[in-house]
């Protein structure tokens, strides 16, 4: 479906993806940045593994800042297979069963942004 929309739209239109932990596997950031040049913001589980740019890793999870707080690493990677992704947002609201943990292709967006 996301390979025919790159298709037919017309030139010039910036797409940007949102999705929910369906598509939280990595191949799809691939493949949406790569293939077809969309950007993303795609909510994945917190027991993923993110590294930070200066090597730390922690689940994902424990990425959250205090009190629940949005953290917000650029130029991290998920997973074992360390890949690479432009920001990640990891945040926990009150009304939050747990925690919201987002992939973004987009570097330069405050973190409020890509969590709403």
């Amino acid at each position: 479906m996301l390979r025919r929309l790159a298709e037919v739209l017309p030139a010039g239109v910036h797409v940007t993806i949102v999705a929910d932990r369906g598509f939280g596997d990595q191949k799809p950031y691939e493949l949406l940045t790569e293939e077809l040049e969309f950007d993303f913001v795609i909510r994945f589980r917190g027991n993923i593994r993110v590294t930070a740019a200066d090597g730390e890793a922690r689940m994902a999870a424990e990425w959250v800042g205090a009190g629940g707080r949005a953290r917000k690493l650029r130029d991290a990677t998920v997973s074992a297979d360390e890949y690479p992704v432009a920001t990640i947002v990891c945040v926990q609201a009150r009304d939050m069963k747990e925690p919201w943990c987002l992939a973004s292709s987009i570097a330069d967006t405050p973190a409020r942004a890509l969590i709403n």
